[in-house]
């Protein structure tokens, strides 16, 4: 009989270490869910996140791109205005010269005018002598 009772003793006590254990289980279960919980939600919020950045990658992304098409042609229209504008300035020089050589030809012209009157007026005034000469004869 005593190797019931021990036997007994022995089961027991096995049963109140399985029933010790499920209940830590039972614990050890609930914290590991509230640990699973939280490693859900952050890889949730990793997930989110990752979303997020690769949304604004893929913004920062169109954004350089329209950044380098713009300098691109930016850079084109400025060599295009430079262009003009030299060829403005050439043009410029050509009319600047063409109208010198034309103010010379009239400041020559006007000599010639003065000239012309100066001689015209003595002329007149010779004759206007010769003739009140005349009259006065």
């Amino acid at each position: 009989m005593t190797n019931l009772v021990k036997a007994q003793s022995e089961i027991i006590e096995n049963l109140s270490h399985q029933v010790s254990s499920a209940s830590r289980g039972t614990e050890n279960e609930q914290k590991f869910k509230e640990v699973f919980d939280k490693i859900a939600n952050h890889s949730r919020l990793i997930h989110d996140m990752t979303k997020q950045l690769n949304e604004t990658v893929k913004h920062v992304n169109e954004l350089a791109g329209v950044w380098s098409e713009s300098t691109v042609r930016i850079g084109k229209e400025l060599k295009s205005l430079e262009k003009e504008t030299d060829e403005n300035e050439e043009d410029m020089e050509k009319i600047e010269h063409r109208i010198m050589e034309k103010i010379e030809k009239l400041q020559e012209e006007v000599k010639t005018l003065r000239v012309s009157l100066n001689y015209a007026q003595a002329e007149g005034a010779a004759s206007k002598e010769g003739k009140f000469k005349i009259l006065l004869r």
